[in-house]
């Protein structure tokens, strides 16, 4: 709330932006841990820094996979059908497995476990969006929209 109403005020303060949200996140971590049961502190804080530090491409992604051969030249081009629609359907099935999965397999994990196999699959998928972009699939002989289905769009965060 505090950022909104800074940014609302202060748009072209960046620096003024910046120095707030660090505050604010610093101040927040600190009073966490001085609050809550040390374990769901340091649960709290690593999905803090696994957001905070995760990089996402996608408003500069979603111009490259939908953009038309003059613009991107060599890129996939997909079609909005494909891209939201296609995409949107997959994402959902792979989160329903997912679901399934974590009741079936890793219910029983410790925390610990759990954080790590969530973290290697947010990074294999920003992988495979990289790899696309960098047209790995294409010199190994995978298409765009096979490949496409195994990144960001349909495994990563939500």
């Amino acid at each position: 709330l505090g950022n909104a109403a800074l940014d609302t005020i202060l748009f072209d303060w960046h620096k003024l932006q910046f120095v707030y949200a660090v505050g604010a996140a610093i101040a927040l971590s600190v009073l966490a841990f001085r609050w809550l049961p040390k374990q769901i502190a340091r649960c709290n804080f690593y999905m803090f820094l696994s957001s905070v530090l995760y990089v996402n491409l996608s408003g500069s992604q979603d111009f490259w996979f939908t953009a038309d051969e003059k613009c991107v030249p060599g890129g996939p081009a997909f079609d909005y059908t494909y891209y939201n629609s296609y995409t949107w359907i997959v994402g959902a099935v792979t989160g329903w497995l997912g679901i399934v999965l974590f009741q079936a397999t890793m219910s029983n994990w410790p925390f610990r476990r759990l954080f790590w196999v969530t973290t290697l699959l947010q990074v294999l998928a920003s992988a495979f969006d990289l790899l696309i972009i960098a047209r790995w699939n294409i010199s190994v002989g995978i298409s765009d929209k096979v490949f496409y289905m195994f990144g960001d769009a349909v495994i990563g965060p939500a």
